[in-house]
């Protein structure tokens, strides 16, 4: 007998997504994550909270118990698992914190659209996690659907002589598009505070001050509708409230909230 004939006796086969991959940083990490997901309201738990021993988890992903003690310490360094052990019953309670979870894939998301990787950024993280079988199922049809006659072709693009494709330059060299009510209005700011504006000569440049800087002064000109005038007022004022306060401001982001204070002020007649 083949192990073909009856290998849907050996046990469900493990849905496992690579793309988490970018996230955890570890094959054995995203197998025991897709894993705890799958089984995120399928126990007694309210807060989705899953209790697995050792040997259900091993039984279920093939991982033994020195590759979970791992992947475990792997997913709790990145903030994804928390790990509550019940005494009286000497078991432990695993639960993915799933809003830490999307915020991880978003992140990767603008990180591989930054880096030019415009497939990847574009993919949305599947809602079919929740299912097992059926998927991985699925996807192994799907990707394994070429008839011995059919070849997979290579696409070819255009490269130089350092063999890097003609479209892979672009996007590392393309300048970030800051327009110019963002770059004075970010100047004033920094002038007020006595800082120095970041270097934004790349779109991984540009990346790294998007929190701090880019989407607060992006926020402050959407709340007075492009006008660069209203904005640098109100900028000033809130700077200045901010000193009265003894506040420290270190960039726009600090800036933003005594920004739309200073609005609500105005609009109230204050």
């Amino acid at each position: 007998m083949k192990l073909s004939d009856f290998i849907t006796d050996i046990g469900r086969p493990v849905a496992f997504y690579p793309g988490l991959k970018r996230i955890t940083k570890s094959t054995t990490a995203t197998i025991l994550l897709c894993q705890f997901i799958y089984w995120i309201g399928k126990g007694e738990s309210k807060d989705g909270s899953v209790y697995k021993t050792s040997k259900e988890l091993e039984d279920e992903t093939g991982l033994t118990y020195e590759e979970q003690k791992t992947a475990r310490a792997r997913l709790k360094d990145i903030g994804l698992l928390t790990e509550k052990y019940a005494r009286l019953d000497h078991t432990i309670y695993f639960k993915i914190d799933t809003n830490k979870l999307d915020a991880l894939w978003a992140s990767s998301q603008c990180h591989d659209g930054e880096n030019g990787n415009d497939t990847m950024a574009n993919k949305v993280l599947p809602d079919s996690l929740n299912s097992n079988t059926e998927t991985t199922s699925n996807t192994t049809t799907k990707n394994t659907s070429f008839s011995k006659n059919e070849k997979e072709e290579p696409i070819l693009e255009p490269c130089n002589d350092d063999g890097i494709p003609d479209s892979w330059r672009e996007v590392k060299t393309r300048k970030p598009n800051i327009s110019e009510n963002e770059q004075r209005l970010a100047k004033l700011i920094a002038d007020t505070l006595g800082i120095k504006p970041p270097i934004c000569n790349t779109r991984k440049e540009y990346a790294a001050a998007q929190v701090t800087w880019w989407k607060p002064i992006k926020e402050m000109l959407r709340q007075v509708d492009q006008n660069i005038q209203e904005a640098e007022s109100i900028a000033d004022c809130a700077i200045e409230d901010f000193r009265k306060a003894r506040l420290t401001m270190t960039s726009p982001k600090s800036v933003l909230s005594g920004f739309i204070a200073v609005m609500v002020r105005e609009k109230n007649g204050h």
